[in-house]
């Protein structure tokens, strides 16, 4: 589908409308922007973020949870459903990330034992939409934590964008990537996600590529935790 106007131009990605207005094409960058607001840039990273959120929106639309995912215009760009999005967003914590350890009294990579939902308003709070984004958000959770475990990751944090499709349904938007999930190695805890650079911990684009790839081959040799351990010693990770 012809790209037309550009109407948004973030710091992660860039939307345009199309020759139909029920759908935009979004198109992701290899740009990143830390919180303390570095800027810099992870070579792959658009590739890695577009493919994986295409393999996720898919795998929730199997499992019967909708989102605006429609196909992939190529391979840094998906065409998606034109909603109405929401100032407000979920985020579902397995495990408590520095941020949330150090708010909670908590140890960085403690298991919550079971999923804590923390739904942010922008605006007026409206208790049956946060029902709503909680009952979503647990099962996006539900279906992705076996899914990376099943790629020897473990989902430490995912942060949920919704919108109003045009049939006023609440649905699951924008990505789900590395820019807004935290993934650590399933038997090292090592950060598989942009905290790689928020961080400054270094390896960021090794890590996006390892990512793509567990994502992309169901059968791989990785490597043992001895062999991860002397990556990290050595700087390659």
């Amino acid at each position: 589908m012809e790209r037309k106007e550009l109407i948004y131009n973030g710091n992660s990605k860039k939307f345009y409308s199309t020759e139909d207005e029920r759908y935009l094409i979004i198109e992701f960058k290899d740009e990143i922007v830390a919180d303390d607001g570095r800027k810099g840039y992870i070579f792959g990273k658009a590739s890695t973020n577009s493919r994986m959120s295409k393999v996720i929106f898919s795998l929730l639309e199997e499992k019967g949870v909708k989102t605006h995912y429609v196909d992939e215009d190529d391979f840094v760009s998906l065409l998606v459903k034109n909603t109405e999005q929401l100032s407000s967003y979920a985020v579902v914590h397995n495990y408590a990330s520095a941020s949330y350890a150090d708010m909670n009294g908590l140890k960085e990579g403690e298991y919550l034992g079971s999923p804590e939902v923390e739904i942010v308003f922008r605006e007026e709070y409206d208790e049956e939409l946060a029902d709503k984004m909680e009952e979503i958000a647990l099962k996006v959770n539900e279906i992705l934590v076996p899914y990376f475990k099943s790629k020897y990751m473990k989902l430490v944090d995912i942060r949920l964008e919704f919108g109003y499709d045009m049939d006023g349904e609440l649905i699951v938007i924008d990505e789900i990537s590395l820019d807004n999930c935290r993934l650590w190695d399933l038997y090292t805890d090592i950060k598989l996600d942009a905290d790689r650079f928020r961080l400054d911990l270094g390896g960021a684009e090794q890590v996006y590529g390892d990512v793509l790839e567990r994502i992309y081959k169901d059968n791989i040799d990785y490597l043992s935790k001895e062999e991860k351990e002397k990556c990290i010693e050595e700087g390659w990770i």
